[in-house]
Protein backbone atom coordinates (compact mmCIF):
# COMPACT_ATOMS: atom_id res chain seq x y z
CA UNK A 1 0.00 0.00 0.00
CA UNK A 2 2.76 2.60 0.30
CA UNK A 3 4.19 1.56 -2.84
CA UNK A 4 1.06 2.18 -4.71
CA UNK A 5 -0.01 5.36 -2.53
CA UNK A 6 3.52 7.01 -3.32
CA UNK A 7 3.59 6.18 -7.07
CA UNK A 8 0.13 7.73 -6.93
CA UNK A 9 1.28 10.88 -4.80
CA UNK A 10 4.11 10.93 -7.18
CA UNK A 11 2.03 11.04 -10.61
CA UNK A 12 0.17 14.16 -8.71
CA UNK A 13 3.04 15.76 -8.29
CA UNK A 14 3.27 16.02 -4.34
CA UNK A 15 6.35 16.83 -2.98
CA UNK A 16 7.58 13.71 -0.80
CA UNK A 17 5.28 11.38 -1.53
CA UNK A 18 6.93 8.64 0.00
CA UNK A 19 6.86 10.33 3.64
CA UNK A 20 3.41 11.61 2.72
CA UNK A 21 2.36 8.33 2.02
CA UNK A 22 3.77 7.48 5.51
CA UNK A 23 1.98 10.17 7.35
CA UNK A 24 -1.30 9.36 6.14
CA UNK A 25 -1.01 5.66 6.58
CA UNK A 26 0.00 6.11 10.29
CA UNK A 27 -2.39 8.57 11.07
CA UNK A 28 -5.05 6.27 9.63
CA UNK A 29 -4.02 3.23 11.54
CA UNK A 30 -3.30 5.56 15.08
CA UNK A 31 0.18 4.14 14.84
CA UNK A 32 3.55 6.06 14.71
CA UNK A 33 5.57 5.75 11.27
CA UNK A 34 7.97 3.20 12.51
CA UNK A 35 5.53 1.41 13.38
CA UNK A 36 4.38 1.06 10.20
CA UNK A 37 7.85 -1.15 9.35
CA UNK A 38 7.56 -3.02 11.95
CA UNK A 39 4.28 -4.69 10.94
CA UNK A 40 5.29 -4.33 7.76
CA UNK A 41 2.63 -7.62 6.83
CA UNK A 42 -0.35 -6.25 8.59
CA UNK A 43 -3.27 -6.88 6.49
CA UNK A 44 -5.50 -3.86 6.07
CA UNK A 45 -9.67 -4.23 6.68
CA UNK A 46 -11.91 -2.69 4.21
CA UNK A 47 -12.67 0.27 6.58
CA UNK A 48 -8.89 1.39 7.03
CA UNK A 49 -8.34 0.98 3.06
CA UNK A 50 -11.31 3.15 2.74
CA UNK A 51 -10.01 5.58 4.96
CA UNK A 52 -6.39 5.56 3.60
CA UNK A 53 -7.88 6.18 0.17
CA UNK A 54 -9.92 8.79 0.77
CA UNK A 55 -6.90 10.67 2.80
CA UNK A 56 -4.95 10.36 -0.30
CA UNK A 57 -7.33 11.02 -2.90
CA UNK A 58 -7.61 14.40 -0.67
CA UNK A 59 -3.63 15.38 -0.41
CA UNK A 60 -3.39 14.61 -4.63
CA UNK A 61 -6.25 17.77 -5.07
CA UNK A 62 -3.34 19.48 -2.59
CA UNK A 63 -5.07 19.52 0.57
CA UNK A 64 -2.47 20.50 3.08
CA UNK A 65 -1.11 17.41 5.08
CA UNK A 66 -1.30 19.17 8.60
CA UNK A 67 -5.42 19.22 7.98
CA UNK A 68 -6.02 15.79 7.01
CA UNK A 69 -3.81 14.64 10.15
CA UNK A 70 -5.05 17.40 12.16
CA UNK A 71 -1.84 18.17 14.16
CA UNK A 72 1.75 20.05 12.98
CA UNK A 73 4.68 19.87 15.02
CA UNK A 74 6.40 23.38 16.01
CA UNK A 75 9.29 23.92 18.32
CA UNK A 76 9.50 19.70 19.22
CA UNK A 77 5.61 20.08 20.47
CA UNK A 78 2.43 18.92 17.87
CA UNK A 79 -0.19 21.41 18.32
CA UNK A 80 -3.87 20.79 17.11
CA UNK A 81 -5.01 22.64 13.72
CA UNK A 82 -7.96 22.73 11.44
CA UNK A 83 -8.78 23.71 8.16
CA UNK A 84 -9.73 27.82 8.33
CA UNK A 85 -6.41 28.19 10.60
CA UNK A 86 -2.90 29.20 9.26
CA UNK A 87 -0.73 26.46 9.58
CA UNK A 88 2.66 27.34 11.35
CA UNK A 89 6.09 27.30 9.71
CA UNK A 90 9.49 25.92 10.94
CA UNK A 91 10.95 29.39 10.24
CA UNK A 92 8.66 30.99 12.96
CA UNK A 93 10.29 28.98 15.27
CA UNK A 94 13.10 31.69 15.26
CA UNK A 95 11.02 34.11 16.12
CA UNK A 96 10.07 32.32 19.45
CA UNK A 97 14.03 31.46 19.82
CA UNK A 98 14.72 35.12 19.79
CA UNK A 99 11.91 36.37 22.23
CA UNK A 100 13.04 33.55 24.23
CA UNK A 101 16.41 35.20 24.76
CA UNK A 102 14.98 38.87 25.33
CA UNK A 103 12.58 38.73 27.73
CA UNK A 104 12.66 37.34 31.66
CA UNK A 105 11.14 35.39 33.95
CA UNK A 106 8.16 36.92 34.54
CA UNK A 107 7.43 38.87 31.70
CA UNK A 108 4.16 40.17 30.69
CA UNK A 109 3.91 39.58 26.40
CA UNK A 110 1.01 39.77 24.02
CA UNK A 111 1.25 37.64 20.70
CA UNK A 112 -0.66 39.39 18.01
CA UNK A 113 -2.26 37.32 15.47
CA UNK A 114 -2.37 34.16 17.35
CA UNK A 115 -3.47 31.75 14.71
CA UNK A 116 -3.32 28.05 16.11
CA UNK A 117 -1.56 29.50 19.39
CA UNK A 118 2.12 28.10 18.48
CA UNK A 119 4.19 31.25 19.38
CA UNK A 120 2.32 32.22 22.75
CA UNK A 121 2.14 28.39 24.19
CA UNK A 122 5.75 27.70 22.92
CA UNK A 123 6.88 31.00 25.12
CA UNK A 124 4.42 30.02 27.94
CA UNK A 125 6.21 26.37 28.20
CA UNK A 126 9.29 27.69 29.06
CA UNK A 127 8.53 30.70 31.42
CA UNK A 128 5.68 29.41 33.62
CA UNK A 129 5.64 33.12 35.54
CA UNK A 130 5.06 35.09 32.61
CA UNK A 131 1.44 36.12 31.24
CA UNK A 132 0.22 36.30 27.84
CA UNK A 133 -2.52 37.60 25.81
CA UNK A 134 -3.05 36.19 22.30
CA UNK A 135 -5.07 38.03 19.90
CA UNK A 136 -6.73 36.76 16.53
CA UNK A 137 -9.55 38.11 14.90
CA UNK A 138 -10.54 34.78 14.06
CA UNK A 139 -12.74 32.71 15.77
CA UNK A 140 -12.30 29.63 14.63
CA UNK A 141 -8.22 30.09 15.17
CA UNK A 142 -8.35 31.13 18.50
CA UNK A 143 -11.06 27.79 19.80
CA UNK A 144 -7.97 25.89 18.06
CA UNK A 145 -5.62 27.69 20.18
CA UNK A 146 -7.23 27.61 23.47
CA UNK A 147 -7.94 24.02 22.84
CA UNK A 148 -3.65 23.53 22.40
CA UNK A 149 -3.21 25.66 25.66
CA UNK A 150 -5.49 23.29 27.50
CA UNK A 151 -3.63 20.33 25.67
CA UNK A 152 -0.16 21.99 26.70
CA UNK A 153 -1.43 22.81 30.21
CA UNK A 154 -0.75 26.47 30.15
CA UNK A 155 -4.13 27.96 29.67
CA UNK A 156 -4.25 29.78 33.30
CA UNK A 157 -1.85 31.81 31.97
CA UNK A 158 -2.88 32.97 28.31
CA UNK A 159 -5.83 35.08 27.85
CA UNK A 160 -7.26 34.68 24.38
CA UNK A 161 -9.12 37.81 22.82
CA UNK A 162 -10.93 38.01 19.71
CA UNK A 163 -9.93 41.19 17.58
CA UNK A 164 -8.08 43.01 14.93
CA UNK A 165 -4.72 43.08 15.78
CA UNK A 166 -4.18 45.12 19.41
CA UNK A 167 -7.63 46.61 19.59
CA UNK A 168 -8.75 44.07 22.45
CA UNK A 169 -5.45 44.99 24.57
CA UNK A 170 -7.51 48.26 25.92
CA UNK A 171 -6.69 48.82 29.32
CA UNK A 172 -2.77 47.31 28.90
CA UNK A 173 -1.03 50.64 28.03
CA UNK A 174 2.37 51.08 29.07
CA UNK A 175 2.19 47.50 30.63
CA UNK A 176 3.39 44.90 28.03
CA UNK A 177 7.32 43.99 27.93
CA UNK A 178 7.10 42.32 24.57
CA UNK A 179 4.58 42.34 21.50
CA UNK A 180 5.46 39.75 19.39
CA UNK A 181 3.80 38.93 15.72
CA UNK A 182 4.17 36.39 13.05
CA UNK A 183 1.52 38.79 10.99
CA UNK A 184 0.57 38.17 7.14
CA UNK A 185 3.38 39.45 4.78
CA UNK A 186 2.67 38.30 1.29
CA UNK A 187 2.46 41.00 -0.97
CA UNK A 188 -1.13 40.96 -2.90
CA UNK A 189 0.52 40.46 -6.49
CA UNK A 190 2.06 37.31 -5.24
CA UNK A 191 -1.00 35.59 -3.99
CA UNK A 192 -1.70 33.99 -7.22
CA UNK A 193 1.94 32.33 -7.37
CA UNK A 194 1.45 30.30 -3.66
CA UNK A 195 1.18 27.02 -3.85
CA UNK A 196 -2.07 24.94 -4.09
CA UNK A 197 -1.92 24.47 -0.67
CA UNK A 198 -1.21 27.89 0.17
CA UNK A 199 -3.76 29.47 -2.19
CA UNK A 200 -6.57 27.27 -2.56
CA UNK A 201 -6.76 26.23 1.41
CA UNK A 202 -5.33 28.42 3.90
CA UNK A 203 -7.15 31.25 5.01
CA UNK A 204 -6.73 34.24 2.88
CA UNK A 205 -6.41 36.68 6.09
CA UNK A 206 -3.20 35.04 7.64
CA UNK A 207 -1.25 35.85 4.69
CA UNK A 208 -2.26 38.65 2.86
CA UNK A 209 -0.05 41.59 3.52
CA UNK A 210 -1.94 43.97 1.21
CA UNK A 211 0.23 46.35 -1.14
CA UNK A 212 4.28 45.68 -1.15
CA UNK A 213 3.80 42.94 2.11
CA UNK A 214 3.97 45.17 5.19
CA UNK A 215 0.80 46.62 5.72
CA UNK A 216 0.27 44.48 8.69
CA UNK A 217 3.44 45.13 10.24
CA UNK A 218 2.93 48.57 9.76
CA UNK A 219 0.23 49.05 11.45
CA UNK A 220 1.55 46.51 14.26
CA UNK A 221 4.71 49.13 14.88
CA UNK A 222 2.49 51.61 15.28
CA UNK A 223 -0.48 50.11 17.13
CA UNK A 224 2.42 48.28 19.68
CA UNK A 225 4.02 51.50 20.81
CA UNK A 226 1.45 52.72 23.24
CA UNK A 227 1.06 49.21 24.85
CA UNK A 228 4.79 48.90 25.57
CA UNK A 229 6.61 49.69 28.79
CA UNK A 230 9.97 51.13 28.42
CA UNK A 231 12.13 49.28 26.81
CA UNK A 232 9.60 46.64 25.76
CA UNK A 233 10.34 44.20 22.88
CA UNK A 234 8.79 44.58 19.74
CA UNK A 235 9.50 41.29 17.54
CA UNK A 236 8.10 40.83 14.14
CA UNK A 237 8.37 37.99 11.69
CA UNK A 238 8.71 39.54 7.94
CA UNK A 239 9.20 38.12 4.79
CA UNK A 240 12.00 37.52 1.86
CA UNK A 241 13.99 41.03 1.61
CA UNK A 242 11.10 43.00 3.63
CA UNK A 243 13.56 43.17 6.83
CA UNK A 244 15.22 46.42 5.77
CA UNK A 245 11.50 48.27 5.25
CA UNK A 246 9.97 47.04 8.30
CA UNK A 247 13.34 48.37 9.94
CA UNK A 248 13.19 52.02 8.77
CA UNK A 249 9.59 52.01 9.51
CA UNK A 250 10.67 50.38 13.50
CA UNK A 251 13.47 53.26 13.34
CA UNK A 252 10.66 56.05 13.93
CA UNK A 253 9.84 55.34 17.36
CA UNK A 254 12.13 51.68 18.47
CA UNK A 255 15.90 51.51 19.66
CA UNK A 256 18.39 48.59 18.76
CA UNK A 257 16.66 47.44 16.24
CA UNK A 258 18.31 44.19 15.42
CA UNK A 259 17.54 41.56 12.29
CA UNK A 260 17.56 37.88 12.83
CA UNK A 261 18.03 34.82 9.56
CA UNK A 262 16.36 31.98 9.73
CA UNK A 263 18.11 28.44 8.69
CA UNK A 264 17.92 29.23 4.74
CA UNK A 265 19.49 32.58 5.56
CA UNK A 266 16.78 34.86 4.57
CA UNK A 267 16.15 37.76 7.46
CA UNK A 268 13.20 36.60 8.61
CA UNK A 269 12.72 38.39 12.14
CA UNK A 270 13.30 42.05 12.78
CA UNK A 271 13.55 43.08 16.47
CA UNK A 272 13.14 46.83 18.38
CA UNK A 273 12.94 48.36 21.71
CA UNK A 274 10.69 50.79 22.66
CA UNK A 275 12.11 53.46 22.94
CA UNK A 276 11.98 56.99 25.13
CA UNK A 277 9.67 59.87 24.28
Amino acid sequence: MLKKAQDYLSMKGIENPRLTAEILLAHCLSLKRIDLYLNYDRPLNERELSTYRSLLSRRARHYPLQYLTGEVEFYSSRFLVAEGVFIPRPETEVLVERVKEAIEGGAMVADIGTGCGVIAISLAKIFPLARFYASDISEDALRVAKDNAVKTGVEERITFLLGDLLAPLKGLEGKLDAVVSNPPYIPQDELGNLPDEVRLYEPKAAIDGGKGGTEIQERIISEAWPYLGEGGILALEVGDLQSKRVMSLMERRYSRIEVFPDLNGIERVVMGRKAQG
